[in-house]
């Protein structure tokens, strides 16, 4: 998509990469918009694991040109092919630092949608790494939120070699997206090879829909058999069962994650057991709670002004109860609605029904239950308050 050059900022006397759109896709106004969103994207992020954006503009020939922060160094890509595979310290560390990277940019509503060697850069000088190249990016949305998609629907952006299959479907991604594919990144740093043997292309994309990633620990010995789970729990298939990447930074290796037996803490550790606080944490995930208020903050508002409204011009008593009625009876709709379907990229689509913690600590009965309390909770509510209003001495 671009060429990247080496510069010198003669105002700051600094050197600099400057990354240039292609001439051929410059005519394009997809593909300057989608150069321009890297420059906005990254320039979001404040982490020193991500190269920082210094700015844009145009060249002579109305070519535009992102001015980013230079390293001195090579991809992870190009230094294994020159070094190897990382003992388990050096891996565990990168691991570590690409997870905070990604924490910060998720933090932002930021997927990165890329993750792979080759947009990892590694210093000369240290074991510092940064994680480039959000030309291809996703805003995260949720609720009504709504952000101009410069990819059309089905569209995938990528390597497949490191696409989750959410992705490789054409479906709307998620932060897990990104965690999908670090944990691939994760088996080449250790082995160079992937989880799923040296397939063909053509084979790949069935592989990360059927196929069980390899054992780490049988393929390299010296390899610990949590982080060797822990990579597996990365390529879960559903992007529900794959950690937080805030979560992967303790995990892999971050500031006092280490017990005093030098394993790491278990990714079961992430999981909460109480099943009622899983339930509530999914409404808040669902927005639930949200809609909930936002309904009871309408209907309120509307009673009161029908209340004003309604007596000066003679309406009938019936009409402001059959106003209550209608308004309350809508609310356990809300909230069921608000359950089932999210708003996404301008679209409302049908929420996974097991998603997130709920589905790691609840069996299908037990959620089945909560929702039914739920709805019924919610049924209860607008059943008394109607009761409330439509009393008599009301």
């Amino acid at each position: 998509m671009a060429r990247v050059f080496l510069a010198r900022n003669t105002s700051l006397k600094r050197l600099v990469a400057i990354k240039v759109l292609r001439e051929e896709l410059a005519a394009d106004p997809t593909s300057r918009k989608r150069f321009v969103r890297e420059a906005q994207t990254a320039a979001q992020i404040s982490h020193p694991g991500v190269t920082s954006v210094y700015s844009v503009g145009n060249l002579g020939n109305d070519v535009p040109f992102i001015e980013m922060e230079y390293i001195e160094g090579n991809n992870l890509a190009e230094m294994l092919r020159g070094h190897g595979q990382l003992d388990i310290a050096a891996a565990r560390k990168l691991l570590a630092q690409l997870s905070s990277a990604l924490a910060a940019a998720h933090d932002n509503r930021i997927i990165h949608r890329d993750v792979k060697p080759a947009n990892v850069l590694v210093a000369h000088d240290s074991d510092a790494v940064w994680l480039t190249d959000f030309g291809v990016a996703g805003i995260l949305e949720s609720g009504s939120a709504a952000v101009t998609r410069l990819t059309r629907e089905g569209d995938r952006i990528g390597d497949p070699t490191y696409m989750s299959p959410e992705q490789l479907r054409g479906e709307v991604v998620t932060e897990q997206t990104d965690i999908y594919s670090l944990g691939i990144l994760g088996y080449e740093v250790l082995t160079l090879h992937g989880p799923y043997d040296n397939l063909e292309v053509t084979d790949i994309a069935a592989a990360h829909f059927r196929r069980t990633p390899l054992d780490l620990h049988v393929a390299r010995t010296d390899i610990p058999i949590d982080l060797s789970e822990l990579l597996k729990h990365c390529l879960a298939k559903k992007p529900e069962h794959r950690p937080r990447a805030k979560d992967l930074v303790n995990l892999f290796g971050g500031a006092n994650s280490v017990g005093t037996n030098g394993e790491m803490p278990t990714v079961a550790d992430t999981t909460s057991p109480n099943v009622f606080v899983s339930f509530l944490q999914e409404l808040q995930k669902r927005s639930v709670y949200r809609v909930a208020a936002a309904y009871a903050a309408i209907t309120f508002v509307t009673l009161q002004a029908a209340d004003l409204v309604l007596p000066p011009f003679g309406a009938s008593p019936w009409a402001f109860k059959l106003l209550v009625v209608a308004s309350l009876s809508g609310f356990p709709v809300a909230v069921a609605l608000a359950w089932l379907f999210d708003l996404r990229q301008g679209r409302i689509l049908l929420t996974d029904d097991t998603t997130g913690s709920f589905s790691r600590t609840t069996s299908w009965v037990q959620r089945l239950l909560l929702q039914a309390l739920g709805l019924g909770l919610s049924i209860a509510i607008a059943v008394a308050m109607a009761w409330w209003l439509l009393a008599p001495d009301n």
